[in-house]
């Protein structure tokens, strides 16, 4: 496939009802390979990553690499927010297609103990990238804002200027363009700050580029991101898969009653089987009067 062909497919699918292309991948003139028909509703996840112009439209091994790279991770985060724990599947690249552009097929291994949720996990991914591109706000949606950070990163793969200088990117027949990263960061975008506190299980430290780490909440199955200094290390360090309280800045996305992230400026570690109260999960709440049981139907709600 040549730039002129993407540029051509770009224009059709904007001017398409759903804005998308047709549901085959075209193969370049030359290829000797049969177009990969696209399986909008089974495990597999196909794409197609067209070289920059700087590279007479194919397709540099860090580009590829990187492609891989985010695709996957958007997949693991979309299996979390599935089901509330830590990913597990395991994918493959069944099929791969070099030249220009490279055509590769991903599908995640059956496993072998839990339940198969690759079907669930496949079809929510190719939904948020298609709604993304088409700019689609769900009225309820399952990802959180971490997992739809790792959307937001898989989208600056592609070309974001006139200049060609990056490349071209199809997920499962949707060509990924400048209105995708739009629709990511407006995904991403805070509707509310306050200042409180929310408690939960304490995991995933990760301390490069900026200190970090996640905590899970007793209620629901979005983690909670917490930005923290370095002066916290220690005590953060010491709290990893304790139950702990921390207090700071938190910040809201819509229509979620827990902070998707905490600028962290205290704390505090429970002790083994201390849970928190109701009153301390979401940071908010706490200023909530009236009855109870309406109060959780309310969020109950929410969730569903």
């Amino acid at each position: 496939m040549t730039r002129k062909t993407l540029d051509n497919a770009i224009d059709h699918g904007q001017r398409s009802e759903d804005n998308a292309i047709a549901r085959v991948i075209i193969q370049p003139a030359k290829s000797t390979f049969m177009p990969i028909t696209v399986n909008q509703d089974g495990e597999i996840i196909t794409f197609s990553l067209i070289g920059a112009d700087r590279d007479d439209g194919f397709v540099r091994l860090s580009e590829l690499a990187e492609c891989f790279g985010r695709i996957q991770e958007c997949l693991r985060e979309t299996e979390r927010c599935i089901t509330g724990k830590n990913p597990h599947l395991t994918y493959l690249m069944k099929s791969l297609t070099v030249g220009s552009p490279a055509v590769g097929v991903i599908e995640a291994k059956k496993p072998r103990r839990s339940p198969d949720i690759r079907r669930q996990v496949a079809t929510e991914f190719r939904k948020t990238i298609s709604g993304l591109q088409r700019g689609v706000q769900l009225r309820k949606p399952m990802l959180d804002h971490d997992a739809y950070f790792s959307y937001r990163k898989l989208g600056e793969i592609i070309n974001q200027s006139d200049d060609r200088a990056r490349p071209g990117l199809i997920l499962d027949g949707t060509v990924v363009t400048r209105q995708y990263l739009i629709a990511a960061d407006r995904a991403l975008e805070f509707q509310e700050t306050a200042s409180g506190s929310i408690s939960g299980l304490l995991e995933k430290i990760d301390v490069h580029g900026r200190n970090q780490f996640a905590i899970f909440p007793p209620i629901g199955s979005h983690q909670v991101s917490c930005i923290f200094s370095d002066t916290l290390l220690p005590k953060v360090q010491a709290a990893l898969k304790c139950n702990v309280t921390v207090y700071g800045k938190l910040h809201y996305v819509a229509d979620r009653f827990i902070p998707a992230k905490v600028d962290v400026s205290e704390i505090e570690v429970h002790p083994s089987g201390d849970l928190p109260k109701l009153s301390t999960m979401a940071g908010r709440l706490s200023h909530l009067a009236g009855d109870s049981v309406q109060l959780i139907k309310e969020q109950r709600d929410v969730w569903e």
